[in-house]
């Protein structure tokens, strides 16, 4: 299903499906797999994510100006480290 982004409202669009999803996978961890979470997890799992987001968006990148087609590389860095 997609979604607005809704960066300024957490409560909405993407926003709030990617809190729902970390939320349940967390939970999921910390309860069946015994995942403990410290600053240390949270800070590794952030820069993880921007890494592989930045591979994908040059990815992403690179397919649309090969076949010719528009893609906003600026707003999807936007959206990585804001929503």
């Amino acid at each position: 299903k997609h979604q607005e982004a809704s960066p300024e409202d957490q409560a909405k669009g993407l926003n709030r499906m990617g809190i729902d999803i970390v939320t349940t996978l967390m939970n999921a961890l910390i309860i069946e797999e015994g995942l403990e979470i410290s600053d240390t997890f949270f800070r590794d799992l952030a820069i993880t994510y921007q890494a592989v987001a930045e591979e994908q968006i040059k990815k992403y990148s690179d397919d649309a100006g090969f076949s010719n087609l528009k893609y906003d590389r600026d707003a999807e860095e936007y959206l990585v480290k804001n929503v």
